[in-house]
């Protein structure tokens, strides 16, 4: 896999990645105020998220180029 589909690869992970993690750290208000909206999530730790979803991102980049150094299929084929 070259360095440019590695990082086309990365981006487009990171992305979908990103909304497969997003759902598992939202956490109901249990606090409610008048002046909140009730269905208002509590404030996300973006820190931990996005963590979560670098290396999930990164593990299936490397699961890519080993499949693809090891024959398994050829992604100059497929384009």
């Amino acid at each position: 896999m070259s360095l440019p589909m590695a990082l086309v690869t990365f981006f487009c992970s990171w992305w979908i990645m990103l909304f497969f993690v997003l759902p598992f750290y939202i956490r109901p208000n249990d606090s409610i105020s008048p002046l909140e909206y009730q269905a208002a999530p509590q404030p996300l730790r973006w820190g931990r998220v996005l963590l979560v979803n670098l290396a999930l991102s990164l593990l299936v980049v490397v699961a890519l180029a080993l499949a693809t150094k090891s024959g398994w299929f050829h992604m100059d084929t497929m384009v």
